[in-house]
């Protein structure tokens, strides 16, 4: 007998099928018709940002470009990652994963150029994670460096916007409750990392899932992680980058304001920088393409800073991220993207024989 099936359910489940599959018709995938509409989403918004202030006020704000001001915060700007390679290097050596500076400095270029084609802020981290944890045989340990690295910084500048909020020329309750639950936010996840109950609860927890196997890798890098938040001596030893990283990338900004001649006091971009990369770091367009503007046209509006002014200071912002990636992409036309890890035994062995 021929089983009975309502035409109804037909329907319904031909529509799911179009709606989920349906992409797929026109020769695409699913991983790049996100990667298409993130870019679409970008590039509207900074149209729909232009569109608003006028393109001949924001050709205005650029007759008073000065190259000499520009130089400055391109060799501010390398300086920058500069030091968050030397972070980073301190800690893959503090676990034991000797690696040269230069190299780790040259990757991070490089991880730079193809983030760019990545959704947010993140796209470089997740460049140099790949790269770093094939390099080595500590998988877990790279990775949660590389992590660890990122928070710190963004803490500190962080923490940073916080203290400057409650300068009289930036004394806003607005300004202050941003900036207070970012810095409880970032408060709440030391906490977590480093407090022995929460730890002695995680590891429970994660002893039954890894049991099942569901989540071996979370359980290493979540205690990778902790060890970092715990380990005090590597703490000290980063600490000078840290604040000379978090630093740089506030004044960096400040510069390029220069270059164009505005007049902005360099206290407001201690307090929105910080809050501009984080939200940047959020995987929603390209590259952070016009959430970027829009949130330098968003924040500094609070302290009276012209819409056209601000979005010019974020251009030619990422105007330098450009010429850095483009760095990136001749080292790694020149030397590849792997790094060259040593094992400790194998690196006393080779000091020895010279």
């Amino acid at each position: 007998m021929q089983r009975y099936r309502p035409r109804v359910k037909q329907k319904k489940i031909a529509g799911k099928w179009l709606m989920v599959n349906g992409y797929r018709l026109m020769g695409i995938t699913r991983k790049q018709l996100s990667l298409i509409l993130r870019a679409a989403a970008g590039l509207l918004l900074l149209a729909l940002l232009i569109a608003w202030i006028g393109i001949d006020s924001l050709k205005d704000t650029l007759t008073a470009f000065h190259p000499l001001y520009y130089g400055a915060a391109l060799a501010l700007l390398g300086l920058h990652f500069l030091f968050q390679s030397l972070i980073l290097r301190t800690l893959l050596v503090g676990k034991g994963i000797l690696v040269r500076a230069r190299h780790v400095f040259r990757l991070t270029l490089i991880s730079n150029f193809f983030g760019m084609f990545l959704p947010g802020g993140i796209g470089p981290d997740m460049v140099l994670c790949y790269n770093v944890v094939r390099s080595t045989e500590k998988k877990e340990v790279a990775f949660s460096a590389i992590i660890f690295s990122r928070i710190s910084v963004l803490f500190l500048m962080a923490l940073t916007a916080f203290g400057v909020s409650f300068h009289p020329l930036a004394a806003r309750a607005e300004i202050q409750w941003l900036t207070g639950l970012v810095v409880l936010s970032f408060l709440a996840y030391w906490f977590v990392m480093a407090n022995r109950n929460t730890l002695a609860l995680a590891r429970r927890l994660l002893d039954f899932l890894n049991r099942h196997r569901l989540t071996s890798v979370l359980y290493k890098v979540y205690f990778a992680l902790s060890d970092y938040g715990r380990d005090r001596r590597s703490v000290l030893q980063i600490a000078p980058f840290l604040i000379g990283s978090a630093l740089i990338k506030i004044v960096t900004d400040y510069v390029i304001a220069l270059s164009l001649g505005f007049d902005i006091p360099l206290l407001y971009f201690f307090v929105f920088i910080p809050l501009i990369t984080i939200i940047s770091a959020l995987p929603l367009t390209f590259a952070g393409l016009g959430v970027r503007e829009g949130s330098f046209v968003g924040l500094f509006a609070l302290a009276g800073v012209p819409a056209e002014q601000a979005i010019a200071v974020s251009l030619v912002s990422f105007t330098l991220v450009i010429i850095i990636a483009a760095i990136g992409a001749v080292l790694y036309v020149l030397h590849g993207a792997t790094l060259v890890t040593q094992a400790p035994d194998t690196a006393s062995r080779s000091s020895a024989l010279h």
